[in-house]
């Protein structure tokens, strides 16, 4: 009989890194169409307009990592009594979902939430950086024709 501790474990492994970069190039590219909406220009796309993406990627995750994710962390003001969860004892131990949220759940959301909302932060700049590089406007294209 198979126990269901190595399943939560496993399917949280087999998983989460995937859907987190799947969700991290979805709000990348939300970010990138919401700058293009509204500055109304054709980004070109460059080197310049990528480092300044993923610069700003790096800074809004550090940023949050200092002032929200911290707060989640144990002994954090929002982070989960503890005490009670090294009750639950070692990962190997976890059996139920409810377990696995209560020992990673809180500072893993909290990360995966900041990385979320850089990586749209990051699109957002990779655009303006490359809006601000590139000289048509999308109204002057349409009047030319």
């Amino acid at each position: 009989r198979l126990r269901p501790a190595p399943m939560c474990v496993g399917m949280a492994v087999l998983f989460g890194p995937p859907t987190t970069c799947l969700g991290c190039y979805w709000v990348h590219s939300r970010g990138q169409a919401t700058a293009h909406w509204y500055l109304q220009r054709v980004p070109a796309f460059t080197w310049w307009s990528a480092t300044t993406g993923a610069g700003a990627i790096a800074a809004a995750y550090t940023a949050q990592l200092r002032s929200v994710v911290r707060h989640f962390e144990p002994g954090g003001a929002l982070a989960l009594d503890y005490r009670n969860v090294q009750a639950l004892g070692r990962p190997g131990e976890i059996s139920t979902w409810g377990q696995f949220w209560r020992l990673t759940g809180p500072p893993v959301a909290a990360r995966v939430g900041a990385l979320l909302v850089s990586c749209y932060v990051g699109g957002v700049a990779h655009a303006c950086a490359g809006a601000a590089s590139s000289p048509a406007d999308v109204r002057s294209l349409s009047r030319r024709e």
